[in-house]
């Protein structure tokens, strides 16, 4: 049987019988082939002062974009959520048993909005610190849908 070449096992006379080690140095976590072997000697590069304050000031510009992308973000939503629902109608619904608020938002929920933002705003509306109801309960919801519950 014919060996191809390999490195683990050399293909000519005897020698091809015993297993020749592979040798690779790691250093610092990677491999370096043996031709760009570093000594011991040569010195780490290192980044220069102004390198290091680059560095730092464009990643703290990383976060203050991101900080106000965010703000914006948050603004922009809650001004849209106000303009929503401020000028929308509202009427009072009794909790009725089996009710939920969610259910009660998805009655009550304007074309074009969420449960959830609905939910949102009959929960800050009503002043609820949870989204805990009990039947007989009076909430302020935004005026039903056409086919929606009173």
């Amino acid at each position: 049987m014919n060996r191809t070449a390999s490195n683990a096992y050399p293909t000519q006379g005897s020698s091809a019988l015993a297993p020749r080690r592979s040798t690779f140095t790691v250093y610092e976590g990677f491999r370096r082939p043996h031709a760009e072997r570093a000594s011991a000697e040569e010195p780490r590069e290192q980044l220069a002062p102004i390198q290091k304050l680059q560095a730092l000031v464009l990643i703290v510009a990383v976060f203050v974009a991101l900080g106000l992308t965010l703000v914006l973000s948050n603004a922009r939503q809650a001004r849209s959520f106000n303009e929503t629902f401020s000028s929308m109608p509202r009427i009072t619904v009794t909790v009725r048993p089996g009710d939920s608020l969610w259910s009660i938002a998805q009655d009550h929920a304007p074309s074009g909005t969420s449960t959830a933002s609905v939910v949102r705003w009959i929960s800050q509306e009503n002043n609820l610190d949870s989204s805990f109801i009990m039947a007989g309960q009076t909430l302020i919801v935004p005026a039903p849908n056409e086919g929606a519950r009173t």
